[in-house]
């Protein structure tokens, strides 16, 4: 993959706006984050790929309606031939036995999806079943097909620094086809605009030095008019930090 920059549509989606602003942006990518009914991403000159809504299409799912149901969603999106990113699933329950069995379904899911087309596989938040990120990594190991969207901020939000990330750099690399990046403060996620919350920039930033793989900025808009702006904003935040 090349080495681009570009926005998600999750921050205008969330405010109810059409995600056609995104022509007046300039990414070099766009992921659109796709809902029940969509149409699919709009033309533009920009790279496209895909997200699998995270309320919608949990892979791990204990009922077997449910996990059909994710399974059918998923596939769906397979039409548009573009990389799809889903995260990690949740179950409903936290007792030990369970979510074991939550965990395989998982793990045979995404041996199915990835058979079927590229997906990459979100390291969450603190719900993760993974202890730590490399317990993630090792999972994804597992499978000959199926890669990784290392989002910068969940691991941050989960373990409070990056330093397992920057230590299984060498080890994993070859497995991260995709990046997210946003701000955040310890222990959440708030999908902050660059230099707005405490994570290390300068750091991230010669970590990212070595990878050619798109970085997609995450950050939502708060109290701000112009998402047009806000967006150029970020995507040359991105870039700044890309370079």
């Amino acid at each position: 993959m090349n080495k681009r920059v570009g926005i998600s549509t999750i921050g205008i989606l969330l405010h109810h706006k059409s995600v056609s602003i995104v022509r007046d942006i300039a990414p070099d990518e766009v992921e659109f984050v796709m809902e029940f009914n969509e149409k699919g991403p709009i033309e533009g000159n920009f790279e496209k790929s895909l997200h699998a809504s995270h309320h919608y299409t949990n892979i791990a799912a204990l009922n077997d309606s449910a996990l059909s149901f994710t399974e059918s969603e998923v596939e769906k999106l397979f039409k548009f031939h573009l990389s799809i990113v889903v995260h990690e699933g949740r179950s409903i329950t936290g007792f030990d036995d369970w979510k074991s069995v939550s965990f395989g379904r998982m793990e045979k899911l995404l041996h199915r999806l990835s058979s079927k087309g590229t997906i990459l596989l979100e390291n969450v938040t603190p719900s993760s079943y993974f202890p730590d990120i490399n317990a993630f990594f090792d999972f994804v190991m597992r499978f000959d097909d199926l890669f990784v969207c290392l989002d910068i901020a969940h691991i941050f939000a989960n373990e409070g620094n990056l330093k397992n990330l920057f230590s299984l750099k060498d080890r994993f690399k070859e497995k991260i086809a995709k990046i997210h990046i946003s701000d955040t403060t310890d222990g959440k996620d708030l999908h902050l605009p660059l230099h707005e919350g405490v994570l290390p920039l300068s750091e991230i930033s010669a970590f990212l030095k070595e990878f050619s793989v798109p970085l997609i900025n995450e950050a939502v808009p708060r109290n701000i008019s112009d998402f047009t702006v806000f967006f150029k904003n970020e995507v040359e935040k991105t870039r700044e930090l890309y370079e």
